[in-house]
């Protein structure tokens, strides 16, 4: 059985000093670089937060009614123990409660003075271990009495956490939404928006329409469609990947996300009762789930995704939010979903689509190198030119449900990312103890009780789930895992173990010291009380460091704008809300954001769809506010006053719906007519026009101004930040920009751009980079950049009299041969390789493992050493290569090259190939394939042993690319190497073994001796003091192909040494495994099981194309309570228990025919909670057909003959190859498997005739490896 290749789209959520150069030149004096030594220090202002704090006491009136924190004389207990260098557990009880009396004394002592006062007050809390001291609830005015009472050191207002205005407001203010309701009347309104992601709880409080009459979709304009009527405020909802009518986000670990996007869209909860409003909190919202409730398959598909769409379309949608997709794509206008989405565009329905949380190529691996200029790896469908895709930029705020503890007499809540199919708020209903258990390593638990406590653990080392496993193993009835040094104060969402249910959550670095400290005062205890906490966000005004650059492989302008999207609090299923971030939040703020922008487009214009959704997309991208660059340079500089990010990582800016709903005019490139220039490959001097068009009865005026920007790199790292390009000699300290500045050279054919009512103006303008050079070396790019680099920038129009939005328009272009920089990594046998990974290697298919070639055993590489010997011993038999892709090939060939560089086989045929982008390890580093494995045949038969080249070619999606060539040299050679001498020193106890190899050369000596690990090494030498021979003693003499000598080493030595005891040492039997405990079966209903049972299928793997009509499915169930029955196609199934796993499993046997099904899974617990889900898998017992089209004759005095075949299967894949040559590699997007037509392929090739015998082989393979060969013998007379 297969597992078929598919295209799947993934919902992606998340949550410096420069080196030494490689240029031998000097950096310009005029930019002191030197003095960024320790920039770290010099970035932030890392007092942000405590000048807050100290602001509040102005913030009160002398009648507010506060808490006050008051510590009085006296060491408290924690003092006393850190003298003795002790923690507090330690202390005596009897010093303890010394200690405690003493200081309650004076508590009370100061409590007499201030009720002598006169004052009136409410006494709270008592501290007296990290504190001496007492807080109270009394008015603001008492504050100056009591802190000149006797007794009293110190007195605060304390600091506490009241329930806040979440997140959203924050969000929606930084994109200016509020003051477009307030200020328009445009909310959203008339608009309807789908949600096509994980799926929308209509029942939400916050899922609500002011006023229903104004609905613009109703029960009765439904259509017929698969999906039912939900609400007034969700007015459709359908299940598109499972089928059926559940469009909650269910399962383990569900992630709701669905509804976290659409809350961010559309909710219009009630502020004061702790609801959110999205940015069009009057708009209807379409539930479209696409992503099904099947926990073997988190992922979805392009022909689901389609049909919702199209049933966007039909239902009337104005907007469409895809909160999805897949890394580093490719721009291509047959996708169906890019078809989609422009057909949609054609009906006048924008689709605002997320560019994806993969940062840029290498990310969390190195920073890219310089000669890489290719670091995009923003996603499809949103690189579909009809999309507007969404960059994310920090939320100014950060809200979450919070647990809360004591420190320092002050109750803090630190805010929480939740993991796991449970909240803590829900199960805790006490204050529980903690217990810090490390990095959360298996012996991090050791010595300590963990039973009815929480694991407080740090991050680092050991992934999240193990973590939390490792907790649950010890008896933890929680976990509370705090961020690393380097993650800080930000909340992160982590992965949960299936088959366990104890609560999980993240918090900040800050409060997990807290926490820490706590545990030497006894203070260790927390509460989740379902309170929330709001907080500055430490990475405010940033782009979000997750957010995906741009461009696409074709060198198209994406991603196109930003919005929040970094710790963004919005709706949950079931009346909740949670923290989410990825550039899945920022597009439905762009999404909601559309809705409003649409409102004035329709009330204004009268445009027809398509110019409908040009004009919103215009107005959205030219009001943008570009955002300034807060690199470290950037920052440290001042540049950053000047200097904008790259377009390529927030395209237009970030979104501003205020100034797109009252701009009086618009900005577009004149020949796109979209508002954003693409210049593909750029020359010294490139030229384009701005069209600038007045929309309204006014006279408008504009002044236009621009930047010419690259990336910053030191010649050797790309340092993701903006240099400006300037002309030579004009850079100063004090420049025209600002401090180290210069002129940008770009230039306008007007100086102003007066534009009368209702009329359009061309601005032309130019780019000249002649006498350009470089901010940090100020030499021109071509000798910094070796491959090219990305000229980009900004042209702005400003209103000289301040009263209209601004307009920008980006633009970017390729400065060089955009095909030019390297596709493949270079090799591990060369200089600098990225990854160090590609190579050639041979796989050790028992293992499992791809074995470099090559490379000696000190790990020394040469290239001259790569050698196989395809003789079927099973070492080194084949060759393959391991590629790590810098950038995205749209096609590859590998052949196979004589030594003169001729192609004696067309080895395999390849396209659409991915980048290894990394992505945090969340990418492979590289990619291979066993269909890339050369097994030393050419032409059928076995080649003689010689020197070959393996070709990698490769070319880029780019219009008239070049192809590039990587050739691996490689030997074959089937020849054993020769023992050449063999002698041993008595007195040093010393054996030498020196062997001979004429071709691969000697790789290693490798000495066996039953029952003790082999000793190796490539010298010869071996020491035998402390080594005893046995009779199956044997030295081995490997070649760098795998050929090996076998010596029998008690044969050579016997003259020399003595004999040897013929038994084997005794090897210790193992004892027995200690069987786990057994789980008993489920008998009654757990009270209050609200989750569905979790049905994980096995077999086959989702998406499997099997070869027998006999499909048998096994897989487990697990929950806690009793099942109600299992079904799988209707019929009951049934399942057995497993004690030793804790769950049931089952096995049902289908017969099916050919062909793509559906298999449904239906499962119920007593409980009354129900799971419903497809199965999607492929049935193809049928082998590809070959039919000769024209026959071919069994004897021939003609030097070729050709050969005509029509090759066929019943299903969409097909790979044929002739002779070994590969002539065809049909491979289809699954995916869209009711679409696709069988595959069929006709073959006319000329093929050369040999005198004498000639064997043709022509086989034909499909996806589920199906074989047909047909072999024909053809005989050549003189």
């Amino acid at each position: 059985m297969k597992r078929h290749m598919v295209k799947f789209t993934s919902v992606l959520l998340s949550l410096f000093l420069l080196s030494s150069s490689a240029l031998t030149v000097k950096a310009s004096p005029l930019v002191p670089k030197d003095a960024l030594k320790s920039p770290e220090s010099t970035l932030r202002d890392t007092t942000s937060t405590s000048i807050a704090k100290s602001k509040g006491d102005i913030l009160y009136e002398d009648d507010d009614v506060v808490r006050l924190l008051i510590e009085v004389t006296g060491k408290p207990v924690i003092d006393v123990a850190t003298e003795r260098g002790v923690s507090v557990r330690d202390l005596t009880k009897s010093l303890k409660k010394s200690i405690t009396d003493k200081n309650r004394a004076t508590q009370k002592s100061v409590k007499d003075l201030i009720k002598a006062a006169g004052i009136s007050l409410k006494e709270l809390e008592t501290y007296d271990n990290v504190l001496n001291g007492f807080s109270i609830e009394t008015t603001y005015k008492n504050l100056k009495t009591i802190k000149n009472l006797k007794g009293v050191t110190h007195v605060s207002v304390a600091h506490t956490f009241s329930r806040p205005e979440p997140d959203m407001s924050s969000s929606t203010e930084m994109v200016n939404a509020i003051k477009t309701w307030t200020d328009t009347g445009y909310n959203g309104e008339g608009m309807v928006v789908a949600i096509i992601d994980t799926g929308t709880d209509p029942s939400h409080k916050d899922m609500i329409l002011s006023d229903e009459s104004k609905a613009k979709l109703t029960a009765s304009t439904l259509n017929g469609l698969p999906g039912t009527y939900r609400t007034a405020k969700v007015p459709y909802g359908y299940n598109y990947m499972d089928k059926n009518q559940e469009i909650l986000d269910l399962g383990p670990g569900a992630s709701m996300h669905g509804m976290h996007v659409a809350g961010t869209v559309g909710a219009n909860g009630d502020l004061e009762a702790g609801g959110i409003k999205g940015v069009a909190p009057e708009a209807q919202l379409l539930a479209m789930k696409v992503f099904g409730n099947n926990p073997s398959m988190p992922s979805t598909f392009g022909d689901v995704i389609v049909k919702a769409i199209d049933d966007s379309v039909a239902l009337g949608a104005d907007v469409i939010n895809m909160s999805l997709g897949s890394t580093a794509s490719y721009v291509d206008e047959n996708d169906l979903e890019q078809v989609a989405i422009r057909n949609a565009m054609e009906n006048g329905v924008i689709a605002a689509v997320s560019a994806g949380n993969s940062a840029m190529f290498g990310d969390g691996f190195d920073k890219p190198y310089t000669e890489n200029p290719d670091i995009g790896v923003v996603g499809s469908p949103g690189l579909a030119p009809e999309t507007i895709q969404v960059a994310s930029i920090e939320n100014n705020i950060v809200t979450a449900n919070a647990l809360s503890y004591f420190y320092a007499g002050e109750e803090l809540l630190a805010p929480y990312a939740n993991a796991g199919p449970k909240d803590p708020k829900d199960v805790f209903t006490e204050r529980v103890p903690y217990l810090h258990a490390g990095l959360g390593g298996p012996d991090d638990f050791a010595g300590q009780d963990f039973n009815g406590k929480i694991a407080l653990i740090e991050r680092g080392s050991y992934n999240f789930t193990d973590k939390i496993q490792n907790a649950y193993n010890n008896g933890a009835i929680g976990v509370i895992v705090y961020n690393s040094p380097a993650g800080g104060d930000g909340l992160i969402n982590m992965l949960y173990p299936e088959g366990i249910s104890i609560p999980a959550v993240f918090i900040g670095r800050s409060h997990g010291l807290n926490l820490v400290e706590l545990l030497q005062t006894e203070g260790n205890y927390v509460a989740f009380s379902g309170k929330l906490a709001k907080a500055g966000n430490p990475e405010a005004g940033n782009l979000s460091g997750f957010s995906s650059w741009g461009t696409t492989p074709n060198l198209d302008f994406k991603p196109e704008i930003t919005a929040p999207g970094g710790s963004i609090w919005s709706t949950a299923q079931n009346n909740q809300y949670q923290t989410m971030s990825g550039t899945s939040m920022a597009a439905p703020h762009v999404a909601g954001g559309s809705a409003l922008v649409l409102q004035r487009v329709d009330e204004y214009f009268n445009l027809s769809s398509s110019e409908r959704v040009l004009m919103a997309k215009n107005l959205l991208m030219n009001t943008a506010i570009a955002h300034h660059d807060t690199g470290t340079y950037n920052s440290y500089f001042g540049n950053g006053d000047y200097n904008y990010s790259s377009p390529r990582r927030q395209g237009a800016g970030v979104m501003d719906v205020y100034a797109a709903v009252v701009s009086p005019a618009v900005a577009y490139e004149k020949t796109s007519g979209i508002g954003k220039v693409s210049l593909k490959e750029m020359k010294d001097v490139t030229t384009f026009k701005v069209d600038v068009k007045n929309l309204s009865d006014e006279e408008v005026t504009y002044v236009p101004r621009g930047t010419v920007q690259t990336d910053l790199s030191d010649g050797e790292y790309n340092y993701l930040e903006t240099q400006g390009v300037y002309l030579d000699g004009t850079l100063e300290e004090y420049g025209p920009n600002g401090l180290y500045s210069g002129e940008y050279p770009i230039y306008f054919s007007e100086d102003s751009l007066t534009i009368p009512a209702g009329e359009t103006r061309t601005l032309t303008v130019t780019v000249d980079v002649t006498n350009g050079i470089d901010w940090y070396y100020n030499l021109p790019l071509s000798e910094v950049f070796p491959n090219g680099t990305f000229l980009e920038g900004f042209v702005v129009l400003e209103d000289p009299e301040e009263v209209n939005p601004t307009l920008s328009i980006p633009y970017m272009g390729f400065y060089g041969e955009w095909d030019k920089a390297p596709i493949v990594d270079q090799s591990i046998y060369e200089g600098r390789s990225f990854y160090g990974i590609t190579t050639l290697a041979w796989y050790d298919q028992p293992n499992e493992m791809f074995e470099f070639l090559g490379v000696d055993l000190d790990g020394a590489r040469d290239k001259n050493t790569i050698a196989f010997s395809p003789n079927r011993d099973k070492n080194r038999d084949d060759v393959l290569p391991l590629l790590s892709f810098l950038r995205n090939a749209k096609e590859m060939e590998l052949n196979i090259l004589d030594e003169s560089g001729k192609i004696i086989r067309a080895l395999y045929k390849d396209s659409n190939l991915t980048k290894n982008y990394y992505d945090g390890g969340n990418g492979s580093p590289y990619t291979a394939s066993l269909d890339w494995i050369w097994d030393g045949t050419a032409g059928g038969k076995l080649v003689k042993d010689g020197n070959y080249f393996y070709e990698v070619k490769t070319k880029i999606d780019f219009e008239d690319a070049a192809w590039q060539s990587m050739k691996f040299p490689v030997k074959v050679d089937t020849k054993k190497p020769m023992k050449e001498s063999l002698a041993y020193d008595e007195d040093t106890k010393t054996l030498s073994v020196e062997g001979k190899d004429d071709f691969s050369g000697i790789y290693a000596y490798v000495l066996e001796i039953t029952g003790e690990e082999p000793v190796s090494n490539n010298t010869g030498i071996f020491d035998f003091t402390d080594i005893t021979l046995t009779k199956k003693s044997t030295l081995k003499i490997y070649d760098f192909a795998g050929n090996v000598e076998t010596l029998d080493l008690a044969k050579e030595l016997r003259k020399i040494i003595k004999p040897v005891n013929p038994e084997l040492p005794g090897i210790p039997v193992p004892e027995p495994p200690i069987p786990p405990a057994a789980y008993l079966e489920p008998e009654t209903p757990v009270a209050g099981d609200v989750d569905a049972p979790v049905v994980m299928v096995e077999s086959p793997e989702f998406f499997e194309t099997v070869t027998s009509k006999i499909v048998t499915v096994t897989g487990t169930v697990s929950d806690p309570s009793p099942l109600e029955y299992l079904k799988i196609d209707g019929m009951n199934v049934l399942y057995r228990w497993n004690a030793a796993s804790g769950k049931w499993v089952f096995t049902h046997t289908l017969l099916l025919e050919d062909g793509y099904h559906s298999i449904r899974v239906d499962v119920k617990d007593k409980a009354g909670n129900q799971l419903d889900f497809l199965h999607k898998i492929f049935v193809d017992t049928k082998k590809p057909v070959i039919n000769l089209t024209e026959s071919l004759p069994r004897v021939t005095k003609e030097a070729s003959i050709t050969l005509k075949a029509l090759v066929s299967d019943n299903l969409p894949d097909l790979k044929v190859t002739l002779n070994g040559n590969m002539l065809v590699n049909i491979e289809q997007d699954w995916s869209y498997f009711d679409s696709l037509a069988p595959a069929s392929y006709s073959v006319e090739e000329s093929i050369p005739l040999n005198l004498g015998n000639n064997t043709i082989i022509l086989e034909a393979e499909d996806s589920a490896g199906n074989l047909t060969k047909m072999t024909y013998t053809i005989r050549r007379n003189k």
